[in-house]
């Protein structure tokens, strides 16, 4: 009886094996086909979130791990069909997640002073889509608008006064809340080209002073310039500098800042370009 009973489980754990590694497969053919990933460090990106996520479940992710593990070592000696049929599901997990990233392009994080570059370049253009998208809003109210590789990521508007949240998808409602027309929507869409801008946060006479603009993406990080209107309470750039790896003080009313979830990549020249501006000061 004991016998029977420890073949019986012994077969259960060989199907458990095959399942847990094509639920692997299963998985790696997911978060490509269904993410809308850009590059190779948001690929990556995608995995650490995903695994941090596992961490706070460990008590269904670490025997799945130790199942996977163990599956995979007993298939090494390649003696039965079986163990032939395991590893040939692992390598093809190896080689899924490795052609799944090399087939995206490759990028480079966005440092400080590319920003600056950047800002200092399109300086005018960057105030006439804050000064034009403000004019082109109803009165407490604000835009939130992005675009990557032509495709909309996001866009939602906001009526402060109402004290209404809108995050909407449909194009034409969240353009009628904001009181933005189709017309001057294809005007901030070329003032945003032309100002090398990919995202906006933009608000007329809301609570919030600050334009926000995404420059670009590194990964799962946005690297965004913050705009503060308000004169009375701008940034003192004669105080210390912030303490963040996140934000970067530009000048009294300019600052950089790099955002991501539970992934957030730094600025790699953090540290020299706090000593540049603090030499020429």
């Amino acid at each position: 009886m004991a016998v029977n009973v420890i073949k019986v489980l012994g077969k259960v754990y060989c199907a458990l094996e095959f399942v847990v590694a094509l639920l692997i497969t299963t998985l790696i053919v997911s978060l490509r086909v269904t993410e809308p990933i850009q590059d190779r460090t948001e690929y990556l990106d995608v995995w650490e979130v995903g695994l941090i996520g596992l961490a706070w479940i460990f008590f269904i992710s670490l025997p799945v791990l130790l199942i996977y593990l163990i599956s995979f070592f007993r298939a090494i000696t390649l003696r039965t069909a079986r163990q032939k049929a395991m590893m040939a599901i692992h390598v093809l997990n190896v080689a899924l997640w490795g052609v799944f990233y090399l087939a995206l392009p490759k990028s480079t994080p966005c440092s400080a002073a590319e920003m600056e570059s950047h800002y200092l370049s399109h300086h005018d253009e960057i105030h006439r889509l804050i000064a034009y998208t403000k004019q082109c809003l109803n009165d407490s109210t604000a835009i939130t608008y992005e675009f990557r590789n032509g495709q909309v990521q996001e866009i939602s508007a906001d009526s402060f006064g109402g004290q209404w949240d809108f995050c909407i998808d449909n194009k034409d409602s969240v353009l009628l809340v904001a009181g933005i027309t189709p017309e001057q929507f294809d005007t901030i869409n070329a003032m945003m080209r032309k100002a090398g801008i990919i995202g906006i946060n933009i608000n007329r006479n809301g609570y919030n002073r600050e334009s926000r603009l995404i420059y670009r993406y590194y990964g799962s990080t946005s690297y965004q310039y913050v705009i503060d209107h308000d004169t009375v309470q701008q940034v003192d750039t004669t105080a210390a500098p912030l303490v963040s790896m996140q934000t970067i003080v530009f000048n009294d009313s300019v600052y950089f800042q790099c955002l991501g979830g539970m992934v957030c990549h730094h600025f790699p020249d953090h540290d020299q370009y706090l000593k540049k501006t603090t030499r020429s000061n």
